[in-house]
Formats: C-alpha cells, sequence, structure tokens
C-alpha cells in the first residue's frame, strides 16, 4: 500500500507465488468469489462464517489504551525503538526523525503519528525480527 503499512503477513515463499500466479482464473476468483482456492482450501478447517464472508475484517486490539501509558511509552523505547531496531538499522525508518514524532505523540497525540501507525510500526519490527534471512537475501548484490 503506498502511504500505509500492512500488518498482515505476506506470502513470501517463491514456490507459493509461482504456483498462484500460474493458476487459471477460475481458481482465483470463481462466481464472484475472490480468493476462491483459499476458501476451498481452508473450508473444512474454518467456520463458515470466516470461510465465505465478503467483508474484510482486521482484528482489533486494547492498543488504543495501552498506547496512552507512559509505562507503555518508556517499555516501547526500551524493546521495539532502541538502537538495535532493525526498522532504523536498515534504514526503513528514519530513527530521529521517529522517535521527534513518537515524543511529541506522547506529549500532545501529535497528528502526525496515530496508535495505528505506531502498531503497525511494532508490528513491523517483529515481523522483521522473526524473518532476519529475508533482510540478508534482499541486501545481496
Amino acid at each position: 500500500m503506498l502511504n500505509s503499512i500492512e500488518v498482515r503477513y505476506p506470502f513470501l515463499d517463491n514456490n507459493l507465488i509461482e504456483l498462484f500466479i500460474s493458476l487459471n482464473d477460475e481458481k482465483k476468483i470463481y462466481r464472484g468469489w475472490t480468493k476462491y482456492i483459499f476458501r476451498k482450501t481452508f473450508e473444512k478447517l474454518l467456520p463458515k462464517e470466516i470461510t465465505w464472508r465478503k467483508d474484510k475484517n482486521g482484528f482489533s486490539t486494547d492498543f488504543e489504551e495501552k498506547i496512552n501509558n507512559q509505562y507503555y511509552y518508556e517499555y516501547l523505547i526500551k524493546h521495539y525503538f532502541n538502537d538495535n531496531a532493525v526498522i532504523f538499522n536498515e534504514k526503513i525508518i528514519n530513527k530521529e526523525y521517529f522517535l521527534n514524532i513518537f515524543k511529541k505523540f506522547y506529549k500532545s497525540n501529535h497528528k502526525r503519528l496515530s496508535s495505528k501507525k505506531i502498531f503497525s510500526i511494532i508490528s513491523l519490527e517483529e515481523w522483521l525480527r522473526s524473518n532476519e534471512s529475508i533482510l540478508s537475501y534482499t541486501n545481496c548484490e
């Protein structure tokens, strides 16, 4: 997404991507059902209300409440927005700029940052930490 950070886990397996690209259109969209092959694959594993629903539905957390707590601010700085943060070390996010805005967010609920964006950045950091091998792959010449 051009102006947002996706929080969903992407499909990064090359074999899986190649398989999906090679499928005919009816496997992808069938009688108006998008993601048809996924729906059929998980039909017996998930409730019908989830497998065959048409609306997009994200997940909610109590992050909005927690983010306003000073203790949580310190926790995030210590555990996510520190010198070891992949998002800063790989120059995905400018550390000084982000931390400046992050501080302002806590002092006055700064408009350039929202709890949703902070949650997305934390999710990205977690994902990068758990998939560091991808970074070494993408940094190859």
